[in-house]
């Protein structure tokens, strides 16, 4: 199928052919008909795609501030590969389009194929032949609303949203700054709630478009009075409400809105873009000022949007998926009016001269349309031209998932090496496919993660999605009779764990897990420094983790939380030290008496692991400090020596009083080491993992006995004996 992307690093917009999206089981898969660009958004990023470095670190201080981190934490030169291959990353385009249902998920009861639907969000609604949308942001189309309208459903729902905040009743008299496409739209929004409406323009053209939809009075603030002019259109009363729908000065319009409302009136304002609501109005008249969110509640409540937990309407009575139906249904009704907003319909193809006009500004327009055609490539898997038809290499990988650690971190070693080919590569997106493809030349790219593990030309395959399909990808993996490079963790539960440990028993490829610090160059000195120990060493590991937001993915099912997902590393790190299993490990987490975070996701914790030699860790996992502090210490203490380890780029060994200190330019976490270390146990007769499977298994296990232990606040006992594993 064919997809509109965009190089961040250079603006530059093409159209490629790229894998079908991947139909899961909350999702319905879609065959555009139309789709909606929407000038304002779609402007600014393609504006700030095009914006030359320094001005893309002034227009994202944000983003700046993440990369002083990392140059702290890891060095300047990896945090320059970082932001170059996050530049390099084409970004799709589009977020309202409209189309029919060809495939729907297995746990999608509300749509069925045939249905033609609206669909809203940026992933899921892009210009594209095909999108796979959650079934919470696609709503029917009443019969008789043609395709090219229905587009306009999610900005729509943007404009009811805000219309909704504004608490407007019949009577009011309503001011819209702004008459762009959504203002034309919210104009028509507040009439059909029975208010009057007084639009603010400086082009004359949109203020005649809006009051041919039904606006009473409109001003252009560059010629005309604009206070004076609202106090006559509201008899000296004020506005119940001011909609702001503007993209200029946020501080100037919202002194204006202010002005211009009455006592304990509503501001409503729409968009990005920093606030600054001068205090005069705002104070004087208590003014209530909301800024409105996208197509409503649950835009951005994962729950709502992938698991397809709705809301109540007893409780939140219109959602982002009931705002988009009922903006249809006005649509339906002909209370919406679209002839005259749509100026301009091009197809697929010409999208390119749809981007130059909004970019030239030299042509009028709102609303842009772009259409679709009827045939259309389901194929999930797109060959290269330029993919070499064979290879002498050995080691033949497919990689399963491909996110920025593993373009930033584990493709990048393998690629180099002379005895690996690269054969394929699947992400549950086209785009990122079709991008990881063209930028480290895998032969194909696909969305079909079971068709590579079976492809007959692959004996090794690289598992890096996120934490909960690990275990399900890496038995495939080992069924087909593969070798299995999987990031950590191995699973997320016990009983996954078991079925790992089963599929190792039965299947003989090699199993490897992306626990990397054992690999790390000051680590293996660490471990030779104690390599003549006659007694248990003593280590203490501090972790500054940092904090993670609630709903990110790590603290969802999909990443089973930081300590199954990040804590197993250094589990793994105090066996590989120790030379002896755990047997024994104590927890508990710092509670805090206004948090309603469940224990399996906190992050703040303190665990004790013994090992069978008597050795014993203990380690303080905490996201409450400041990232610009050192993230990682280790301090290891055996037979009157000691090794102290401060973040990978910095070693002191002490033994008899005498100190010897190592020091690295950059971090090194041990990754390219392991990756090598991979490679060298493939090339081998007899593959073996460099890290003993029993060894993965118990730690994996460590992990969800420090959850037990957390949750009884009993220490829990390590045993694990499957037969051969």
């Amino acid at each position: 199928m064919k997809q509109i992307m965009q190089n961040y690093k250079t603006g530059e917009l093409d159209i490629k052919d790229v894998p079908a999206p991947l139909l899961t089981g909350h999702t319905v898969l879609v065959r555009n008909i139309a789709s909606l660009i929407s000038a304002g958004t779609e402007k600014i990023k393609v504006d700030t795609a095009r914006m030359n470095l320094l001005n893309k670190a002034r227009n994202r201080p944000d983003l700046v501030r993440q990369v002083v981190t990392n140059v702290q934490q890891e060095g300047l030169l990896p945090t320059v590969k970082k932001v170059l291959n996050k530049l390099d990353t084409p970004v799709s385009l589009g977020y309202a389009s409209c189309g029919e249902v060809v495939a729907v998920g297995s746990e999608v009861k509300s749509l069925k194929v045939g249905d033609r639907v609206a669909c809203a969000g940026e992933i899921y609604a892009a210009h594209a032949e095909l999108v796979t949308t959650p079934q919470n942001l696609c709503a029917v189309v009443p019969r008789g609303v043609d395709p090219r309208d229905a587009t306009y459903a999610p900005v729509g729902a943007i404009g009811l949203q805000a219309v909704r905040l504004a608490g407007i009743e019949l009577g009011h008299r309503v001011a819209v700054i702004g008459l762009g496409l959504i203002g034309q739209l919210i104009v028509q929004l507040v009439q059909n709630s029975g208010a009057d409406v007084f639009g603010i323009e400086i082009d004359p053209a949109k203020l005649q478009m809006a009051k041919k939809m039904g606006m009473l009075a409109g001003v252009n603030p560059s010629t005309d009075p604009v206070e004076a002019m609202a106090a006559n259109f509201t008899d000296g009363l004020g506005m119940d409400a001011v909609i702001v729908a503007a993209a200029s000065d946020q501080e100037k319009t919202l002194d204006l809105a202010g002005a211009l409302c009455r006592e304990k009136g509503r501001v409503v304002l729409l968009g990005a873009g920093d606030i600054h609501a001068p205090r005069l109005h705002y104070y004087q008249k208590e003014l209530n000022l909301s800024v409105s969110r996208a197509f409503g509640p649950g835009t951005y409540d994962n729950r709502y949007v992938a698991d397809s937990q709705d809301y109540p309407p007893g409780y939140v009575r219109w959602t982002a998926q009931r705002n988009m139906q009922s903006f249809l249904n006005l649509l339906g009704q002909k209370k919406i009016r679209l002839e005259g907003i749509t100026t301009h319909t091009f197809p697929l193809e010409r999208a390119a001269e749809a981007y130059d006009m909004i970019n030239a500004n030299s042509t009028p327009y709102v609303g842009i349309v772009l259409t679709y055609g009827e045939a259309v490539s389901l194929e999930q898997k797109i060959v290269r031209r330029d993919a070499s038809i064979a290879s002498v290499a050995a080691i033949k990988v497919g990689f399963v998932g491909a996110g920025s650690f593993a373009q930033n971190y584990l493709i990048p070693p393998l690629k180099k090496h002379p005895q690996v080919q690269l054969v394929g590569v699947a992400t549950s997106k086209g785009l990122t496919a079709r991008n990881t493809a063209d930028k480290f030349a895998f032969g194909y790219c696909s969305t079909d993660a079971s068709e590579l593990i079976r492809d007959a030309g692959i004996n090794t395959v690289v598992i890096a999605t996120r934490h909960n399909l690990h275990a399900r990808f890496l038995i495939e993996a080992l069924k087909a009779g593969k070798h299995v490079f999987v990031e950590k963790p191995l699973a997320v539960n016990e009983e996954q764990l078991t079925a790992v440990a089963q599929a190792l028993e039965e299947h003989p490829g090699m199993l490897m897990v992306g626990f990397n610090r054992r690999f790390a160059p000051f680590v293996e000195k660490i471990d030779a420094f104690f390599s003549n120990r006659s007694g248990p060493l003593v280590i203490n590991y501090r972790v500054n983790a940092g904090f993670l937001p609630a709903d990110h993915w790590a603290n969802t099912e999909e990443g089973g939380g930081r300590i199954v997902g990040e804590v197993c590393h250094f589990i793994d790190l105090f066996q590989f030290l120790a030379k002896s299993p755990p047997v024994r490990v104590h927890a508990d987490c710092a509670r805090d008496a206004v948090s309603s975070k469940p224990l399996e996701l906190t992050d703040n914790l303190s665990v004790i692991v013994t090992f069978q030699d008597g050795s014993m860790a203990n380690l303080v996992y905490t996201s409450l400090g400041d990232l610009s502090f050192p993230r990682e210490r280790m301090e290891v203490y055996c037979g009157q020596s000691i090794a102290v380890l401060d973040n990978f780029k910095k070693l002191r060994l002490v033994r008899k009083g005498k100190g010897e200190d190592f020091n690295l330019f950059s971090r090194d976490m041990g990754i390219n080491k392991e990756m090598a270390t991979f490679i060298d146990a493939l090339m081998s007769q007899n593959p073996q993992s460099p890290i003993p499977p029993q060894e993965l298994c118990l730690t994996t296990l460590c992990t969800f006995k420090i959850l037990e232990a957390i949750r009884t606040g009993k220490p829990q006992e390590i045993v694990w004996k499957p037969s051969k594993v």
